[in-house]
C-alpha cells in the first residue's frame, strides 16, 4: 500500500495517524536491524486533504537519513516524531539523538547530490527529495536544526489542505 501511495501524488482525505501508522509498519525491519526506537506523539483526528504517497516518501526519506547518517556511535538510538495542529497548519517533527550535523554539512543538506556517504549507498538525493516535495507539492516548509553530538531534529509545516495546483500545470501533466 505504501509503494503504490508513494509513487502516485494523488490528492485525497487521510488520516495523518493512519499514513504514519502505516509507513511505520514499512520501516520496521530497516529500524528493527538498526535497533532503532520510532517513538510517535500524533495528535488524533487530524485529517489532511494533500498527498498522502509524497508525504510518507518525505517522512521515509527523513528517517532513513537518521538510520544510515546518525547512530554510528549511539547506544539507544531514538527518532521521535511530535506532530501539532495550529489553526489550518500541521507542523511534524521528527527529532533524533543522533550525532548532529556539523555546521559546515548543514546548509548544504537540501542540495541535490550533496552526501558524506558517497560511494557507501548515499546519492545525496534523500533530503532534496525531501525538500522539493514539501516545499511544491505539499505547498509547506522544512527547516533543520542540529547540535553535533546531540542530534537532529527535521521540522516540517505544511496545511492541511495542500494548495491546487495551476491549472497550465495540471494540463501539462495530462
Amino acid at each position: 500500500q505504501v509503494a503504490v501511495a508513494q509513487s502516485s501524488h494523488q490528492r485525497r482525505q487521510f488520516d495523518l495517524r493512519e499514513i504514519v501508522h502505516e509507513l511505520t509498519l514499512t520501516l520496521s525491519p530497516t529500524l528493527r536491524r538498526a535497533g532503532v526506537t520510532l517513538t510517535q506523539d500524533l495528535p488524533a483526528g487530524v485529517t489532511l486533504d494533500s498527498s498522502p504517497g509524497p508525504l510518507s516518501q518525505v517522512i521515509m526519506n527523513i528517517v532513513n537519513n537518521a538510520v544510515v547518517h546518525a547512530f554510528a556511535e549511539q547506544a539507544e538510538p531514538r527518532i521521535e516524531a511530535h506532530g501539532q495542529v495550529s489553526g489550518e497548519q500541521l507542523t511534524l517533527s521528527l527529532r533524533d539523538n543522533g550525532c548532529g550535523i556539523p555546521p559546515e554539512h548543514l546548509s548544504r543538506v537540501f542540495d541535490p547530490f550533496f552526501t558524506t556517504r558517497l560511494g557507501h549507498g548515499g546519492s545525496g538525493l534523500g533530503m532534496h527529495i525531501v525538500y522539493s516535495l514539501v516545499t511544491e507539492l505539499l505547498g509547506g516548509s522544512v527547516h533543520i536544526d542540529s547540535t553535533v553530538g546531540r542530534g537532529t531534529t527535521v521540522t516540517l509545516r505544511i496545511p492541511l489542505q495542500a494548495p491546487q495546483p495551476d491549472a497550465s500545470e495540471s494540463a501539462a501533466h495530462a
